[in-house]
């Protein structure tokens, strides 16, 4: 009897942990250039009415900001889904869940209506116009605004896997040194990230200190591949 009602309630966690983090996807496959339109629909669900009948679809490349669009949003979400299955329950998470699904959603209102956000390149003679080579359109402020809140929260989880590693080591007497040059260089990365996001943005106030955590990192890198703590 104990064994059924202990094998019924890890059944329940499982479910309820499977429920809880979605299993991450890559919307657009790029060897093929085209948008998996049934993933997409599969992880929103009744929160999208977008009606698109085939499971994958091309967007012309002549709708050039349509598929730069699509391409960061695709980043966006595989990003967030990422920081969503290192979160732990609560309000700030299901506000985090809201921006995937926000995601995901805008992908299938401009694979069903790419003119909606972008014009046709145009052209005097289509015969003329080599498509392959046209130059990505900038990111939008808006784009470049959420690229930053994802990757400062990116470093929010960073820091507490860093602050439980030192933490861990401490306690046990063990050497996590690798763990701690993995956790650095992702930050290092992350810093790097947000300053040339500012420098997009023409900030600049703060980039002195993202170089000083960088500076400050590679120090600490340093000194672990030496052997010391």
């Amino acid at each position: 009897m104990k064994q059924i009602l202990l094998y019924s309630l890890l059944t329940s966690v499982i479910l309820t942990l499977v429920s809880c983090n979605p299993k991450c996807i890559q919307a657009i496959k790029y060897q093929t250039n085209t948008i998996n339109i049934k993933a997409i629909k599969g992880k929103v669900g009744k929160q999208s009415d977008v009606d698109i009948s085939v499971g994958e679809i091309s967007i012309d490349p002549k709708y050039r900001e349509a598929n730069d669009r699509l391409k960061e949003l695709d980043r966006i979400q595989s990003e967030i889904c990422n920081q969503l299955n290192s979160m732990r329950k609560g309000s700030q998470k299901e506000k985090k869940r809201q921006e995937y699904i926000d995601a995901l959603i805008e992908m299938l209102n401009i694979a069903k209506d790419p003119e909606s956000v972008s014009s046709k390149s145009e052209t005097k003679d289509s015969h003329d116009v080599n498509t392959t080579n046209l130059t990505p359109a900038k990111p939008t402020k808006e784009i470049l605004l959420q690229r930053k809140e994802i990757a400062k929260d990116s470093t929010k989880l960073l820091l507490k896997k860093f602050e439980d590693i030192l933490s861990n080591e401490k306690q046990s007497g063990s050497n996590n040194s690798q763990q701690v040059i993995e956790i650095l260089t992702e930050l290092n990365k992350k810093y790097f990230e947000i300053k040339t996001i500012n420098e997009q943005l023409n900030i600049t106030t703060d980039n002195t200190k993202w170089d000083d955590m960088i500076k400050k990192n590679n120090e600490v890198i340093e000194n672990r591949k030496g052997g010391k703590k």
